[in-house]
């Protein structure tokens, strides 16, 4: 579950200079602020101890400025932080130990920048982060161990970024991660074992890509997901076993790919789906006993420009 702050704090406990023209972070920030507020303004280096005495805060918000990097250390004093917002901004490159003494902050927002690059080691001291928002950036790649140290992470957003690929080891350490959002990418295929790490994995967002392959053993791993979203990809066929590891999955979203033929054991694994969408595809061919496996599905959407040629038969008879 995620961070939820409990205590209501007083007026007096909270900084606000929103919208104010700053360009540097002010000085004259009482130690006992809980909350503050530096949204909306022209704050573009963060510099080194800028926030030294604010072992108080929980929450800061620095979104909607023009930050394009964080002095080493910039971050030291905030040992209290739960909640940092630096959405819409213009950083680029988050370089090791960028975030250097959040070691108890549970929400990261770096979404609406252009992060193009991670290093290995930038979220080291990240382990207590719960929410991370990464969409609208411009990754190209998700490299081995880059979010190794995200330990208790439950749901982490990379859509709409430029992501073309996933290396083998990408999401190690996301032993928590619940919810994965990679839509709106430019992901060409999905490998063997991409998401092997993730076992706790319940909802997994890939649509809007451009996956046209999926190895037999991409799916190994994800035992617990429960919701997959492949629509608006490339697809052009369902082979064999693709989707037997996901047995706790009840929602499959396959729409608009351009999927003709739908081979034998395409479904298998599946004992638990309840509802699949395949609309907005062109099937000319469908084995026979496909769907037998969908024992608990109970919704079958073939809507719209799904024309069938060759349907084998029994191949409805579950």
């Amino acid at each position: 579950m995620l961070f939820v702050i409990t205590c209501q704090a007083s007026e007096s406990n909270i900084y606000r200079r929103s919208a104010s023209r700053l360009t540097s972070v002010p000085s004259d920030i009482p130690s006992d602020t809980v909350e503050i507020y530096l949204d909306g303004n022209s704050i573009s280096i963060l510099q080194t101890d800028s926030f030294l005495n604010q072992g108080a805060c929980v929450h800061l918000n620095l979104s909607n400025n023009q930050v394009s990097a964080a002095a080493e250390n910039a971050f030291r004093g905030l040992t209290s932080l739960r909640i940092l917002d630096l959405g819409h901004n213009f950083i680029s490159h988050l370089k090791t130990d960028a975030f250097s003494g959040l070691v108890n902050c549970q929400e990261l927002y770096l979404h609406n920048n252009y992060i193009s690059e991670i290093e290995t080691n930038a979220l080291r001291e990240l382990s207590n982060v719960e929410r991370l928002e990464l969409h609208h950036n411009h990754l190209p790649h998700l490299i081995s161990d880059m979010f190794s140290h995200l330990l208790s992470c439950i749901h982490l957003t990379i859509s709409y970024n430029e992501v073309s690929g996933i290396d083998e080891g990408a999401f190690k350490g996301l032993t928590s991660l619940q919810v994965l959002n990679l839509a709106h990418n430019n992901i060409p295929s999905l490998k063997d074992q991409t998401f092997v790490q993730l076992e706790s994995c319940t909802t997994l967002y890939l649509n809007h890509n451009f996956i046209s392959e999926i190895k037999v053993t991409a799916f190994d791993g994800l035992s617990n997901l429960q919701k997959l979203d492949l629509s608006r990809n490339r697809l052009t066929d369902l082979k064999a076993d693709v989707f037997y590891p996901l047995r706790s999955c009840t929602y499959l979203s396959l729409e608009g790919n351009e999927i003709s033929a739908i081979l034998s054991g395409a479904f298998q694994g599946l004992t638990n789906l309840k509802e699949i969408n395949l609309s907005l595809n062109s099937v000319v061919h469908v084995a026979q006993w496909v769907f037998v496996p969908l024992v608990s599905c109970t919704t079958l959407n073939m809507k719209k420009q799904v024309v069938f040629s060759n349907i084998e038969p029994e191949t409805f008879l579950v």
